[in-house]
């Protein structure tokens, strides 16, 4: 395995551990509600504080990515949604305010993941090999659905809500350490194919610095991206 498809599946497995931990509240917000009586406002403020922190640090996260490097930051928002995810069962029995922090914190985190991985993919990833890349990555948002729903009633129903939590916590800061052995060699800003791809014609770059935000946000071919994935993800957000 080439050192870019190591840093494919890393990232990957990093997304649905993502996925996976933002869900597990779905389910486990049943119980919780039972054992500490919040109503249905409550629940729905619960859900809906992680993306007020997801939104804010999109921008952000792409700007700092760019300048440190996508492993670091997304490095960093590993440990941190991990650990935040281990401490969502003391959150809650502390009370409903510090859920509501730690959620909101988890979701800032969280908020790192893509715009991260695209500057890492940039940076490891061979342009003939970024399209398939994206396409894994953005497997995560239905198959990390798929598991948490999944996973999480089973752990729920045989260990109690709180080892959701821990569990899939656990595991992040697990993939982490199996990450660093993974990343020891400077990336190679690779825009060749990789060796043993001769049948792939190699592209070339090209230079972006002289599109302004305001031409890229008024084009035709932008806005109607831009308006299918709103639709998409109003549909995939209420859902979850």
């Amino acid at each position: 395995m080439q050192q870019y498809q190591r840093v494919v599946m890393w990232s990957v497995a990093a997304a649905y551990i993502c996925l996976i931990d933002r869900l597990a509240i779905s389910v486990a917000i049943i119980p919780m509600s039972a054992d500490y009586g919040w109503s249905a406002l409550q629940q729905g403020q619960v859900m809906s504080v992680f993306f007020i922190g997801y939104v804010l640090l999109q921008w952000p996260a792409g700007w700092l990515a760019d300048r440190v490097g996508g492993l670091w930051v997304l490095a960093t928002g590993l440990l941190c949604w991990s650990l935040l995810t281990l401490l969502t069962p003391s959150a809650a029995s502390l009370g409903f305010l510090w859920l509501l922090v730690c959620r909101f914190l988890l979701g800032l985190a969280e908020g790192v993941a893509w715009p991260a991985t695209y500057t890492l993919f940039s940076q490891w990833v061979p342009i003939a090999r970024r399209n398939f890349a994206i396409g894994l990555l953005n497997s995560s948002v239905s198959g990390g659905t798929i598991i948490a729903m999944l996973a999480t009633p089973w752990l729920i129903i045989h260990y109690g809500w709180p080892q959701a939590f821990w569990v899939y916590g656990t595991l992040g800061l697990l993939w982490l350490l199996v990450g660093a052995r993974f990343f020891r060699e400077p990336a190679p800003l690779i825009l060749e194919p990789p060796a043993g791809d001769a049948g792939l014609a190699p592209q070339q770059s090209v230079d972006y610095a002289d599109i302004q935000l305001f031409q890229l946000l008024s084009h035709r071919g932008a806005l109607s991206v831009v308006s299918a994935h709103f639709a998409m993800n109003w549909v995939i957000y209420l859902s979850l």
